[in-house]
């Protein structure tokens, strides 16, 4: 299966110059046959396949994540890179999957918003990606997610998102628009720079603990 070939040749010999080169050739060809799946399915049963997504989903107490839980369904998984992926009923293939991120925007409410990540994933020339403003992978909140540049959508890697002070959080992040602060963000200390115990907090906070991008 297509699956069993991506994982042989992902194994090859990286450091063969031959063999770098067919990785780069075949990394193109993949993505651009994940990133077509949901333009060749009808707007009915993509629909279909969010629907049964959302029964599963839960949202968080901190970023209005929904996040799909793929334990609860044999219909929803796991790609190799952590993406939800969801089984499409009444397609000729039985195993059709589509990714959960692309139905998501593909679909999305916002008729302007829906043209552009259309765009972004019919049009290879756009150079756009599909990016996750909360860095889940299993969320399917239709605000969290945006189409830029790739150069934009790997520097939200390890951004700090926001600060801490005195049990305040303070966004402190460089994108626009802005990463979303989750409940991940509230626990890893990487994500806030260091304060000393006597320094003061802003007196005009840019945002509230509870306020929502």
């Amino acid at each position: 299966s297509f699956s069993r070939f991506f994982i042989l040749f992902n194994s090859l010999n990286k450091t063969t110059p031959l063999t770098q080169s067919y990785r780069s050739l075949f990394k193109m060809a993949t993505k651009d046959f994940r990133m077509r799946v949901a333009a060749e399915l009808s707007d009915e049963q993509l629909t279909r396949a969010l629907t049964h997504a959302s029964r599963t989903a839960l949202k968080s107490s901190f970023g209005d994540c929904l996040c799909v839980r793929v334990d609860k369904s044999p219909k929803l998984s796991l790609n190799l890179k952590g993406y939800v992926q969801i089984k499409v009923d009444g397609h000729e293939n039985k195993n059709k999957k589509v990714q959960l991120h692309q139905a998501v925007v593909w679909m999305h409410s916002d008729p302007e918003k829906r043209i552009l990540f259309r765009h972004a994933i019919t049009n290879k020339a756009s150079e756009l990606e599909i990016s996750h403003l909360c860095r889940d992978k299993t969320c399917m909140n239709e605000n969290h997610f945006v189409a830029e540049p790739v150069s934009a959508n790997k520097s939200r890697n390890g951004c700090a998102v926001a600060i801490r002070i005195h049990d305040v959080v303070y966004p402190c992040c460089p994108h626009a628009p802005k990463c979303v602060p989750t409940s991940a963000d509230l626990t890893e200390e990487k994500h806030y720079r260091p304060v000393l115990p006597s320094a003061a907090a802003p007196a005009a906070p840019a945002e509230a603990e509870h306020s929502r991008e």
